[in-house]
């Protein structure tokens, strides 16, 4: 459990592994550092991560039990199959229908590669496990679906996000806007022969493709 009002850095050329426990404080990542997100399930409990680096991330859930915020200005890299932002109300936040929200700034480069016929979720809703989640994206560097489907607030998020960036969709990869709202400036573009659908919740589209 990494708690408190500081900050802890990987700095220079140095890498680590965040592979479960909690997050409460600031966690940043400098320069040419990395750090690979992998192992089991990882929770943010009103926590910062900040990758200026390289953040790698390969396996596990990413649960969220109070609102917290990533903020990417190096390079982002999705290629677990599961859930990001995904929310459970027992143990760390409240009880069932709380509702939290991650706050993804997407300053750098955001990268899926989940691989052809799987699927990555930026916040997620399971009414089995009474699971809320909710992305609020604002992609204000490049944003590339490589391969695969990303999936932003499926099943019932609804985080509120807006982007002045770039969305490129390579041929066969979906990037799927399935709830919340999601509002592209005029500055916004949208590029490559794979297929953006909007499956869900509000969707203002006042980009350039």
């Amino acid at each position: 459990t990494l708690t408190g009002a500081g900050l802890v850095s990987i700095t220079g050329s140095g890498s680590g592994t965040w592979s479960g426990g909690i997050l409460s404080g600031n966690l940043a990542t400098q320069g040419s550092s990395t750090l690979n997100l992998g192992g089991g399930t990882k929770y943010l409990n009103g926590g910062t991560l900040s990758n200026a680096g390289t953040l790698n991330w390969s396996a596990g859930n990413i649960e969220i039990y109070a609102d917290s915020t990533l903020t990417n200005s190096g390079t982002l890299n999705l290629g677990g199959l599961t859930s990001f932002g995904l929310t459970t109300g027992t143990g760390l936040g409240g009880c069932c229908s709380q509702t939290y929200t991650l706050t993804l700034n997407n300053n750098g480069t955001l990268n899926a590669n989940v691989g052809t016929g799987n699927s990555v979720f930026l916040g997620n809703y399971s009414s089995g496990w009474a699971r809320y989640g909710n992305v609020a994206l604002n992609n204000n560097g490049n944003l590339n679906v490589n391969s695969g489907t990303l999936a932003i607030n499926a099943g019932g998020g609804a985080g509120s996000g807006t982007s002045a960036g770039t969305f490129t969709i390579a041929s066969g990869a979906i990037l799927n806007f399935a709830g919340g709202s999601q509002t592209l400036s005029s500055a916004s573009t949208e590029a490559g022969a794979g297929t953006l659908a909007i499956s869900g919740g509000t969707f203002t589209g006042n980009g350039a493709e």
